[in-house]
């Protein structure tokens, strides 16, 4: 990170923390609170907000929750001298090994990095407990769940993009990205690669605005577009948390991390990209974005038809794989666990670079991963 980029981020993360504080003085308990869940999310090498806001729970008389928050704290910086003075301060220095559990189920992954979050021991194959509403049902093989999608980066989808990166995150694997929940069409995709993310935070192309829930339950999300029409990106910050100017630097401060994370990604070629549209396309289409990916492995992801049924890998004749998957828009009861592990089956496919035929019923999640 260049120096201007290093002062631009802390001059964000002092704003929003400057936020917090002034909500937490003026007594909007919840505003400060989630001022401080958007710190932790958005600034996760940083240890301040487990600090500040176990001392505002300490504060307002909760002190079992101000320990959860420094548990998690701990588990994330287990070394930081102020996280465990702080731990001292409420009466229990031991907090951080008796409550790792509680604190890993109230900071849901996401809020934490894949290092910080106790689902990446490899040593815990057994399954969670229920998910709460509106989370996916888990296959009984977790790791393995989680091993299959940690081998996935999003690149977005040509609308209704997010479902790769809800279904990652619902399962602990890593943090939101520059492309997680992005709205773009393959030519701003191709446009995008080739430019390298040039001006992606630039406050000149960069536009926030108000996007409706993605879920519903949920609540309303500061979204960031960029003015060359490049994408529309959701963010995890709220309307109802965070103003406009204060959601537009740290929104800004997350688009140059992910983009560097990004690009990092497409450097190394380690891991396998994956792009979402409703209809396949035209090839020469997918013929430019496969050239800005200079030879990074691809999978585009469809909607079934008569001639593609769900579950379904084809090899196009340039070689490209196209799977074919459900909406993982609702993760609902009823159908959540078969299109879960559709889209299971579809990725561990592609990262054996197979193709695929379903069967008439689609095997459990657990032996669709047993050969990814």
């Amino acid at each position: 990170m260049t120096a201007a980029g290093a002062e631009t981020t802390g001059h964000a993360f002092a704003a929003l923390r400057d936020a917090a504080a002034a909500a937490r003085t003026e007594g909007r308990v919840a505003d400060a609170i989630g001022c401080y869940a958007t710190l932790r999310q958005d600034f996760p090498d940083r240890p301040e907000p487990f600090v500040d806001s176990a001392a505002l729970l300490a504060e307002i008389g909760s002190p079992a929750e101000a320990k959860i928050v420094l548990a998690a704290g701990r588990i994330r910086f287990p070394t930081e001298r102020t996280i465990i003075a702080a731990q001292a301060a409420l009466g229990d220095e031991t907090a951080a090994a008796a409550l790792p559990d509680e604190a890993e189920r109230r900071f849901a992954p996401g809020h934490l990095p894949a290092s910080a979050d106790l689902r990446s021991d490899p040593s815990r194959t057994a399954a969670p407990s229920p998910p709460a509403p509106g989370r996916p049902p888990a296959p009984t093989d977790w790791t393995g769940a989680r091993r299959l999608l940690a081998g996935f980066v999003s690149l977005g989808a040509a609308e209704g993009g997010g479902e790769l990166a809800r279904l990652r995150r619902a399962y602990g694997v890593g943090d939101r990205g520059l492309l997680d929940g992005a709205d773009l069409s393959p030519d701003h995709l191709t446009a995008m690669l080739d430019a390298g993310f040039a001006g992606v935070d630039a406050p000149e192309t960069t536009d926030l605005r108000t996007l409706p829930p993605a879920v519903e339950g949920e609540a309303a999300s500061w979204a960031l577009a960029d003015r060359r029409g490049w994408f529309i990106a959701r963010t995890a910050l709220a309307p109802a948390t965070l103003d406009g100017p204060v959601a537009l630097a740290a929104g800004r401060a997350w688009l140059r991390a992910g983009a560097a994370a990004l690009a990092t990604e497409l450097r190394s070629g380690r891991r396998c990209f994956v792009y979402r549209m409703t209809a396949l396309a035209p090839a020469p289409v997918l013929d430019r974005l496969r050239r800005a990916l200079r030879g990074r492995r691809l999978v585009v992801l469809c909607a079934p038809d008569a001639a593609h049924p769900a579950g379904s890998v084809t090899r196009q004749p340039d070689g490209l794989l196209v799977g074919r998957v459900p909406t993982l828009h609702a993760f609902d009861e009823a159908r959540g666990a078969d299109r879960i592990a559709c889209w299971l089956a579809v990725l561990a496919a592609a990262a054996r670079d197979e193709v695929r035929q379903p069967a008439a019923v689609e095997e459990h999640a657990d032996q669709l991963l047993e050969t990814a």
